[in-house]
């Protein structure tokens, strides 16, 4: 993956970031992009193009990153005894 890369504040730059505006009257737009959150990474932050998510997804497909028995485990329901 050679065109990912995760927003944070040491490496701030990132290039041909498509930033998010929002309307106004009068055919008017304000750039309503930072968010205080944007350096937590999981649910955004992480920016890709669709060759790199193509190979995300088979790696997961394929097992290359967890095997399935793994997954299961990870993905099954816990009781806490406490």
């Amino acid at each position: 993956m050679n065109n990912s890369d995760v927003l944070n504040q040491t490496k701030p730059e990132i290039k041909n970031l498509a930033l998010g505006y929002k309307s106004l009257p009068k055919n008017k737009f304000r750039l309503c992009d930072y968010d205080p959150l944007n350096y937590i990474v999981g649910d955004e932050g992480v920016y890709s193009n669709i060759e790199d998510i193509v190979k995300w997804s088979r790696a997961w497909d394929e097992e290359t990153l967890v095997n399935r028995e793994k997954w299961k485990i990870w993905q099954s329901r816990i009781q806490l005894v406490n």
